[in-house]
């Protein structure tokens, strides 16, 4: 219990005293991947943005695909990068979109999810892995995508 409560104010110390910035992403592009009959593969490319002068290891991102209004798909999958010092880097996301979803020549897409991210430093890891402090950066983005070649 102890241990606990001590992993809990050391949490609340890091938030308070921590100077590294969330890293910033942007949706840059939806494009259409492949397309079969029974459906589509879109890719949306996000540019990540570190301002810290340390390296930011990404983790997890969530996030949510909606075409016209409607939501089509919900991903999770590991972000496999690490944001350099100061450095910007581009993420791709997949989304498999079913036939009936992606009817037309265009759509409408919205695209909403959060990058689940390490600050640097010993206690931060530690507080990380035991999952008290999971600092998380939200992006969204929405645009038009073509669903024919």
């Amino acid at each position: 219990m102890k241990s606990a409560i001590c992993l809990v104010l050391c949490a609340g110390a890091l938030v308070g005293c921590s100077s590294t910035q969330a890293p910033t992403f942007a949706v840059t592009s939806a494009t259409m991947k492949d397309r079969s009959p029974d459906g589509v593969v879109l890719e949306f490319t996000l540019d990540a943005d570190n301002p810290n002068n340390e390296a930011l290891p990404l983790q997890d991102v969530t996030y949510d695909v909606s075409l016209d209004g409607k939501q089509v798909f919900h991903g999770v999958r590991s972000a496999e990068a690490t944001l350099r010092r100061y450095g910007r880097q581009q993420l791709t996301l997949p989304a498999c979109v079913a036939a009936a979803d992606a009817a037309g020549p265009l759509a409408k897409y919205r695209i909403s999810g959060e990058v689940v991210y390490v600050v640097p430093g010993a206690i931060a890891q530690t507080l990380f892995d035991q999952e008290v402090f999971r600092p998380t950066a939200n992006f969204s983005g929405e645009g038009t995508v073509e669903l024919v070649r």
